[in-house]
């Protein structure tokens, strides 16, 4: 039996609990006593700090199995089971748009671009599967060398360019 390997790479990532914390608070404090009040938020500072989200990629017996995962809870709220992969895909989507900047001398039009990245997995099945969604590119591009490198598959780089020239922002652009 193959051990099993676990790959972090995303970091962490509070934000489930500690909501969880501030239904806490409205709802001490409605005993109006100061003492659940101070204690739920106490539950939210520790909550914050100690309870953590991240994704990994579990390799077990040639499968790749990726997931995320609540520490400390340990339940799983989504497995992607990953057979044998086809292709894999980086997609670079640029979006871009008009923005119009008043200053004091002029005003003129730049244009603004966004960019994200999304990793994607062709099965067997032709089937695809979203990987993962980043706006920076570092991360993803390690995601995807490691997925490159697991399966000996190239990595295929495509490029989605959308121009919205109808859409303006109006204000300062820094």
């Amino acid at each position: 039996m193959k051990k099993k390997t676990t790959i972090k790479f995303l970091p962490f990532f509070p934000l489930i609990l500690i909501w969880y914390s501030i239904i806490l608070i409205i709802l001490f404090s409605w005993f109006r006593n100061g003492i659940y009040t101070i204690s739920s938020v106490f539950i939210l500072i520790s909550s914050g700090c100690c309870i953590t989200y991240w994704e990994g990629v579990k390799l077990f017996n040639n499968k790749c199995e990726f997931y995320n995962q609540l520490l400390f809870l340990k339940f799983r709220s989504r497995i992607v089971y990953i057979d044998d992969v086809n292709e894999i895909i980086l997609i670079n989507m640029i979006s871009s748009m008009r923005v119009r900047n008043f200053s004091p001398k002029t005003s003129n039009f730049k244009g603004v671009m966004n960019e994200r990245y999304e990793l994607l997995i062709k099965n067997k099945n032709d089937k695809y599967i979203l990987i993962y969604k980043s706006a920076k590119s570092n991360k993803i591009n390690k995601l995807g060398s490691f997925f490159s490198e697991y399966y000996s598959i190239p990595i295929q780089r495509k490029r989605k360019i959308t121009y919205h020239p109808d859409k303006e922002f109006v204000g300062d652009v820094l």
